[in-house]
């Protein structure tokens, strides 16, 4: 009996170890969103807890290598997520406003981020992502009133970092 036990004590013992092991390669522990992306909302300028929707609107950045469109003439938008770079310290966004009368793209709005990136530790199910410090925002003001930062730190939790202000009809008269 003592040397069936002596031989069944190291197989019984090997497999918790590796149900252990091969339990803890999959992702399914992993819930988080493992993405940190910045998600900006539209305000009306003569009051900055209501949103507004923005409609004839196409978003895109600027010298992006692949495709850099992130909103294709949207008849309605209301918020956005204004993806970062991850290799680079600055992130440009045009936007385009599709009215009749900005045939030329005169009155198009350019965003400038400036920022930090680094790699955050989530967990050993999630892994790393880019998280991102918000150091600088510039931005002209053809039909954008101003910009708010809301939270300059940009995880993965949904949360609205920016505010993108408009004047409204009912505040230009």
């Amino acid at each position: 009996m003592g040397k069936i036990l002596k031989y069944l004590f190291p197989i019984f013992g090997i497999v918790p170890i590796l149900a252990a092991i091969l339990h803890s390669c999959n992702d399914a522990g992993c819930m988080d969103n493992r993405s940190s992306i910045p998600f900006a909302q539209f305000y009306d300028k003569s009051n900055l807890r209501t949103s507004i929707s923005i409609d004839s609107i196409t978003i895109y950045g600027i010298d992006q290598k692949n495709d850099s469109l992130i909103v294709d003439s949207a008849r309605t938008l209301s918020s956005v997520s204004l993806p970062f770079r991850d290799n680079d310290t600055i992130t440009q966004f045009v936007l385009q406003y599709n009215y009749t009368w900005n045939k030329n793209r005169k009155s198009n709005d350019t965003l400038t981020f400036v920022y930090r990136p680094y790699v955050f530790f989530a967990s050993v199910d999630c892994g790393v992502m880019f998280n991102y410090t918000l150091k600088e925002h510039r931005y002209t003001r053809h039909i954008l009133d101003s910009i708010v930062v809301v939270t300059p730190e940009i995880t993965n939790q949904n949360v609205e970092n920016i505010k993108l202000v408009f004047p409204t009809q009912e505040n230009e008269e």
